[in-house]
């Protein structure tokens, strides 16, 4: 269970997860892409 597993999801669309979830793969993909899609 990572806090990025459902956030790549979900941030796959609107943001580009391959920025962030490659990056870090946790923290960065929760901020990066949790943040605008719970926005949406």
């Amino acid at each position: 269970m990572r806090p990025g597993s459902r956030a790549v999801r979900a941030g796959i669309g609107p943001v580009s997860p391959l920025r962030g979830l490659r990056v870090d793969g946790q923290v960065d993909v929760d901020e990066i892409v949790v943040r605008p899609t719970v926005r949406r």
